[in-house]
């Protein structure tokens, strides 16, 4: 589905007021066309009724829908999962050659594979049936991009009562976090989901809200044809908002703020990684083992003097298979990374720990070193390279951290320090 999700975000963009490369759009539209054939042999295994459909959605959105190859795969429902049955009932509902029992027969399948239940007396969300989940064979399947398909089809097809949709998009809300939906793919699904719901609401009256920050009051106006009110605000006064219309109003808050304590202070956390961080002070002198200097609690004082030469050492637990996944190790502004690779590095540079896994892609950077991984096997691993401290001064060491790059939540972070470093010392003789 990825050359289906490249026209449909160029389509976005053209619609949002952006140029687009009108010969790229047409050759991935050939593409397009080529993959709606079932015998084109390039779909990835198990996932060709998929492909097809997605294909299919982004063709459709530029009205230039297959009404062969859509009769064709509604009567194949019965071996597509819910999230293209979903799919290919948006793409039905907004053509004028879709027969009625057709469409009629793809909702009856919507709502059968969606699971509700009683809570205090009202029907909520329940859960998908297991035959309607996506198969593993999808690209980043999930439950929240099978809900916002479903939520989609369900007002394109303008079927289902105000009880039904309110439903689906309560489950949809319910299933975001503090970041989002887990990952950008299902942030994406859920955005373009959630503006299908505010378009059709467009239509229905507006209500009034009272906005509370603190003391003061702002009557705001929601619905019709304003169907999003922002508001900003400084400070860390309490927020309530109330509403004196018959329908709910969602509220989204985002804060931003700076922490009083300083980056040296900051604990441990594990949420998916556990991280640890030591400093190793190498010795002049070869015959001397290395000082090792283990972060055991947040806002340790490591002293060191102008030249010394320290190896940093991080340990990364990861308890389970991930994808795209970076390492990213601050530095103190005191110290000067050494990069081995360079031809002018010095033989200091070199440190004495091995990395445990070779990554897709490192950053040696003056404030930081950055590991990047396309897969992360289940495993512990070591990471080790040489800095030396070159400015006198007094500097936060910041956490080293450890996070999937598309879902934000997954996340772990070492103990963060301070790092005192003073004149060179006087050398005896």
């Amino acid at each position: 589905p990825l050359t289906s999700w490249a026209v449909q975000f160029m389509l976005e963009a053209l619609a949002a007021g952006f140029q687009i490369d009108e010969k790229l759009l047409g050759r991935m539209n050939d593409a397009l066309r080529q993959s709606l054939r079932s015998d084109y042999r390039n779909f990835v295994d198990g996932g060709a009724y998929a492909e097809r459909i997605w294909a299919l959605s982004a063709l459709a959105a530029q009205g230039q829908l297959d009404s062969g190859y859509a009769a064709e795969l509604a009567r194949r429902a019965d071996a597509l999962d819910l999230e293209s049955t979903a799919q290919l009932t948006r793409v039905l509902a907004t053509s004028a050659s879709a027969e009625p029992r057709t469409l009629a027969a793809l909702d009856a399948r919507l709502w059968g594979d969606i699971v509700t239940r009683l809570y205090h007396g009202r029907e909520i969300y329940g859960g998908l049936q297991p035959a309607a989940q996506a198969s593993p064979a999808q690209i980043l399947p999930s439950e929240t991009r099978t809900l916002s398909e479903v939520l989609r089809a369900v007002l394109a097809a303008e079927k289902g009562d105000a009880k039904h949709k309110q439903l689906l998009l309560d489950a949809l809300t319910t299933l975001g976090q503090a970041d989002g939906w887990g990952t950008t793919n299902a942030d994406a699904a859920a955005l373009l989901a959630l503006g299908d719901f505010l378009s059709a609401s467009e239509g229905e009256g507006a209500q009034a809200v009272t906005l509370i920050i603190g003391s003061k009051k702002e009557a705001l106006t929601v619905g019709g044809a304003t169907p999003i009110a922002s508001v900003n605000a400084e400070g860390a006064e309490p927020v309530r908002v109330t509403s004196g219309g018959s329908r709910p109003v969602v509220v989204r808050g985002v804060t931003r703020y700076l922490p009083e304590s300083p980056g040296s202070e900051v604990a441990a956390l594990a949420q998916g990684f556990v991280v640890s961080r030591e400093l190793q002070q190498v010795s002049s002198d070869e015959t001397k083992p290395s000082v090792r200097l283990k972060l055991e609690k947040p806002g340790m004082q490591l002293d060191f003097h102008v030249g010394d030469v320290i190896e940093q050492h991080v340990v990364l637990v990861n308890p389970e298979d991930r994808h795209y996944v970076a390492v990213v190790i601050p530095l103190a502004a005191g110290m000067e990374p050494l990069n081995p690779a360079l031809a002018t590095a010095p033989p200091e540079a070199r440190p004495q720990g091995q990395l445990t896994l070779a990554p897709s892609y490192v950053a040696y950077l003056d404030d930081r070193m950055a590991y990047y991984y396309d897969t992360l096997p289940k495993g512990t691993y070591d990471f080790y390279f040489r800095t030396r401290a070159t400015i006198p001064g007094r500097y936060t060491e910041p956490a080293a951290y450890a996070q999937m790059m598309y879902r934000d939540a997954v996340y772990g972070n070492s103990n963060g320090a301070r790092v005192a470093i003073r004149p060179a010392a006087a050398k005896s003789r």
